[in-house]
């Protein structure tokens, strides 16, 4: 494996955990703000 390939890896696998970090701050950020709308029904 060159250095290329193992930066490659390392760079996907961060960019996986962003979207994850981004994906369960966004969808408890919309579950917070389902709870008021909810209750306004």
């Amino acid at each position: 494996m060159t250095g290329e390939e193992k930066c490659d890896k390392l760079f996907k696998n961060l960019l996986k955990k962003e979207v994850r970090g981004k994906h369960g701050a966004s969808s408890r950020e919309t579950l917070r703000d389902d709870v008021p709308q909810s209750d306004r029904k």
